[in-house]
């Protein structure tokens, strides 16, 4: 029977090893294992093991054979020995090879009984280990662990290298070493570095000593004082500059001292009181605190600016505080302030007396104990003219301004006849004249002329210091500035309004007083007469005698006049030999007549002149208001038709003015209704005249002038229909017609490939006053496209002076809207140079009137320079109109003029005349 398949195979066995040992020991009872051989049934290696079978009597029965397959070897090779790169084998008691794992064919039978391991084994205990070097194919040590089973007669032996034994000695030994050698390099890397910080910390302990001495030099050397407050308010150092600042000589008088003993009164450097205990905390609380204190040392006020910041010294929380002395900068700072108030009343055109008198209050601010005075000078000749200065007795100042200039007298003599400082010796005329030591120092023009004298008194017995010496300084500055300021614009404002060889008011000054008389006489329902004189034979006089001996009677005969007028008449040169008479309040009507009669008889009476006797006469025209006039200007037009009706009745006579109302009225009526239609069709066309480069000879712009193209009477000039449009009405209407008509030519000037700079357009009073001006404008100008910086507006200095501060708003926005300004027949009218100089003009134009007679007048050329230089300081740009001669070019050029228009050059001629003439000069450049 077999259990390897069904239905069974008989299979013979017979000559197997272990089955003839059963047979051939029949009474055996033992179990018999044979070597491993090849199953019959599945081909498969197998361990068999057979026995007898006995009946009870002891009779062999048959056999029983098992069969192990050695692939339950296998599995517990893998299970054991495997990991371990070990064998396992089994051995008979014979010696025999039964089973070898990993499994080799060729061993499994072996006879190893001879072999010295096997016979150890076999002699051996039960069970053992020992070292071989014999079951081994390499010779290599391997550990043999053996065990002979109880039941069977086989030996198991496990064989494995001694390499492999050791393996995990080897490494846990190796992983010791690199352990140690780890701990060894990372405590060696510990020493180093503490080494390291050892070393680290003894250079920063150096270091640190090194700072602490730095900054205890520092904090002993600081000229700022630095103090160490704590919590308790009490002080625990301080540097030598406190002890300085509070006026102590050693620590301990200030060490341990509460902060409010050592500083009971402390406010603000603004004069504000501010608790010491509160800007304390908020400093210890971390909130650093920066503000400046005065405090009182030796009675006068001592500035600091003062920081509190928390820091921590040696575990404890301190206040640092530190006093920055800033006497000088607050010093500096009132300096500063009382200069610019100064300047700033200088600006606004305050009087000479106010400006100088506060000057003195300076000094005597800043320089306590000191009074001051300035005493001005005539510049005409040596002698004091007044005596301006604070915290003088009464009188005092009056006795001063009475000093004469003599020689070793005063030290304000001397310091006017040697134009140098003279410091008071105490002694001499000085100090007996005025109580106390006096010390002078002249003020001086830039041309070295003595303006004033600036005089101290109470000075100190040395010499004075360099703060008492900058003040002096600052004062001889700021009062120059004022004297040398108001004594030009005073000089300015008499060229402007007096006639230099008169001495009488010329034709400006006269129109502003008439205007003035004239709105006095409507208020209260009066009457003003104007008189127009003019000489008769005056130019025989030049021609016989000369231009001197002219001069000569011109002054002789504003004499006469001014005798045998009223105080409250008014006479003015009105040019050359003409003059101007305003009768202001009177109530017989035949009262200008009168005095016009008077004025002839003395114009009539005889002159000597080189020893001759020579006899003039004068021709006079009336006109008076209301009835010649309601403005300046008609009234000076009709006087001036009466006086040429006088010399044409045969001269030295008398003419009122009169002419037929009703004829006028219907003509004017005619002319207004004329011009309104002009100004519908266009009938208004504009010429234009060039403005010119004094230096180059290039045209740098032009002035547009209107004319009316009228179908009548030809082309007529502006004085013949502007008075009319002003009066009716129609000069805004016109003013943009002409503004309109400039724009397209602009335009064209452009398609034409001419640079002609800037147009000029001269604006009415009416113009300037229509609150809708600068809209209208900028409309016109935006239809036709062209840059607003294409244009320049000139007004007159009576346009802006009515309201100033409106006048001022007005151009300002003009400016930003692109356009520049020009004040135009600069000199003719009334206006104040502390305004002038806040308008935003570019340029003055220099009238023609004082263009006239230059070089030979010399006042008009004593005008025009005035007025050149005035504007050139203001940064303002000047235009000479009406220059007609080389000469008068010539002159302007000296006189530093910038641009000039005149017939010189070039009448006004129309747009196209214009284009050709551009281009002319441009080619000719």
């Amino acid at each position: 029977m077999t259990t390897f398949e069904d239905p069974m195979v008989k299979i013979d066995i017979s000559d197997r090893t272990h089955v003839r040992q059963i047979i051939n020991d029949p009474a055996s009872r033992t179990v018999h294992i044979g070597p491993p051989v090849k199953s019959r049934y599945d081909g498969k290696w197998v361990l068999p093991v057979s026995r007898n079978i006995h009946g009870r009597d002891g009779t062999r029965l048959g056999m029983l054979c098992a069969y192990l397959t050695l692939d339950y070897f296998d599995e517990y090779y893998h299970r054991i020995a495997e990991s371990r790169k070990a064998t396992v084998s089994v051995h008979s008691d014979e010696g025999i090879v039964m089973i070898d794992w990993p499994f080799d064919a060729r061993r499994l039978g072996e006879d190893i009984s001879a072999t010295a391991s096997a016979i150890r084994i076999q002699a051996g205990p039960r069970e053992g280990f020992f070292e071989s070097v014999e079951m081994n194919d390499n010779a290599a040590p391997v550990f043999l662990a053996y065990r002979k089973l109880a039941a069977l007669p086989l030996t198991v032996v496990y064989t494995y290298r001694l390499d492999e034994a050791l393996l995990p000695w080897q490494q846990r030994t190796s992983n010791r070493l690199l352990f140690s050698g780890a701990i060894t390099g990372l405590i060696l890397l510990l020493t180093l570095l503490l080494l390291q910080h050892i070393r680290r910390l003894h250079r920063f302990e150096e270091h640190l000593v090194a700072n602490e001495n730095r900054y205890r030099m520092l904090y002993e050397s600081a000229t700022d004082a630095i103090l160490l407050i704590n919590r308790r308010r009490e002080y625990v150092d301080c540097n030598p500059a406190a002890l300085i600042l509070f006026d102590v000589t050693n620590k301990n008088q200030l060490v341990g001292k509460h902060f409010d003993d050592t500083m009971p009164s402390i406010s603000l450097a603004d004069g504000k009181q501010h608790a010491p205990d509160k800007l304390i905390a908020l400093a210890l609380d971390g909130q650093s605190q920066l503000f400046e204190w005065a405090m009182l040392r030796r009675g006068v006020p001592f500035f600091n600016e003062v920081t509190l910041s928390r820091a921590r010294i040696n575990n404890e929380e301190l206040l640092v505080a530190v006093f920055r002395d800033i006497n000088a900068r607050k010093r500096a700072e009132r300096l500063q302030e009382s200069q610019n108030q100064i300047l700033h009343m200088i600006s606004a055109g305050i009087g000479l007396q106010p400006i100088v008198h506060t000057i003195t209050q300076f000094l005597a601010r800043h320089a306590p104990g000191t009074r001051s005075m300035v005493l001005l000078v005539d510049t005409g000749r040596p002698r004091f003219t007044g005596a301006i200065g604070a915290n003088f007795a009464t009188g005092f100042l009056d006795s001063a301004a009475r000093l004469e200039i003599i020689d070793h007298t005063t030290t304000m003599s001397e310091a006017v006849l040697t134009r140098a400082p003279v410091m008071s010796t105490g002694s001499g005329a000085s100090a007996a004249a005025f109580p106390g030591r006096c010390s002078s120092w002249p003020i001086l023009t830039q041309r070295g002329q003595v303006l004033a004298v600036l005089s101290i008194f109470h000075l100190p017995e040395d010499r004075p210091g360099s703060d008492l010496m900058q003040l002096i300084d600052i004062a001889i500055d700021l009062a120059g500035i004022t004297i040398e300021s108001r004594y030009a614009e005073q000089h300015i404002r008499r060229l402007a309004h007096y006639d230099e060889l008169t001495g009488l008011p010329n034709r400006v000054l006269y129109s502003q007083q008439l205007d003035k008389a004239l709105l006095h006489a409507q208020r209260h329902a009066r009457q003003v007469g104007v008189l127009f004189i003019d000489l008769d034979r005056f130019k025989n006089i030049n021609e016989t005698f000369g231009h001197d001996a002219g001069d000569s009677v011109l002054r002789e005969v504003s004499s006469r006049f001014l005798d045998t007028l009223r105080p409250s008449d008014l006479i003015a040169c009105a040019g050359g030999d003409e003059f101007i008479v305003l009768v202001d309040g009177y109530d017989d009507p035949l009262e200008p007549g009168d005095i016009a009669r008077c004025l002839l008889q003395a114009a009539s009476r005889p002159f000597t002149i080189n020893g001759q006797e020579c006899q003039l006469g004068a021709s006079i025209g009336i006109a008076t208001f209301p009835q010649d006039g309601n403005t300046a200007q008609a009234l000076l037009k009709n006087a001036d038709i009466a006086m040429h009706r006088a010399k044409d009745a045969g001269k030295n006579s008398v003419q009122y003015y009169s002419i037929d109302m009703h004829t006028h009225s219907v003509e004017r009526l005619a002319l207004e209704v004329r011009l309104q239609r002009a100004i519908g069709r266009r009938e208004l066309v504009i010429h234009y005249q060039p403005k010119i480069d004094v230096t180059t000879g290039r045209i740098t712009g032009a002035e547009a002038l209107v004319r009316w193209n009228h179908p009548e009477r030809g082309l007529l000039y502006p004085t013949e229909f502007i008075d009319l449009a002003e009066d009716t009405g129609l000069i805004g209407a016109l003013g943009m017609l002409v503004l309109d008509t400039t724009c397209a030519d602009i335009h064209e000037f452009r398609l034409a490939g001419i640079e002609v700079g800037r147009i000029a357009i001269n604006l009415s009073g009416s113009q300037f006053n229509d609150s809708r001006l600068l809209d209208n404008m900028l409309q016109v100008i935006r239809t036709r496209q062209v840059d607003p910086c294409s244009l320049e507006f000139e007004i007159t200095e009576g346009m802006v002076m009515h309201k100033p501060e409106q006048a001022i708003a007005l151009m300002e926005e003009m400016i930003r809207q692109g356009f520049t300004l020009a004040i135009d027949d600069f000199g003719t009218g009334y206006s104040s140079l502390a305004y002038l100089k806040r308008f935003p003009v570019g340029s003055v134009k220099i009238d023609k009137s004082f263009i006239n007679d230059i070089p030979d007048d010399p006042n008009d050329s004593a005008i025009v320079r005035a007025i050149i230089v005035m504007a050139r300081s203001l940064g303002m740009k000047v235009v000479a109109e009406g220059v007609e001669t080389r000469t008068q070019l010539a002159t302007l050029e000296a006189f530093g003029c910038d641009e000039y228009q005149g017939y010189f050059f070039s009448k006004p001629v129309a747009a196209a005349d214009f284009i050709a003439l551009a281009r002319h000069a441009a080619t000719a450049r």
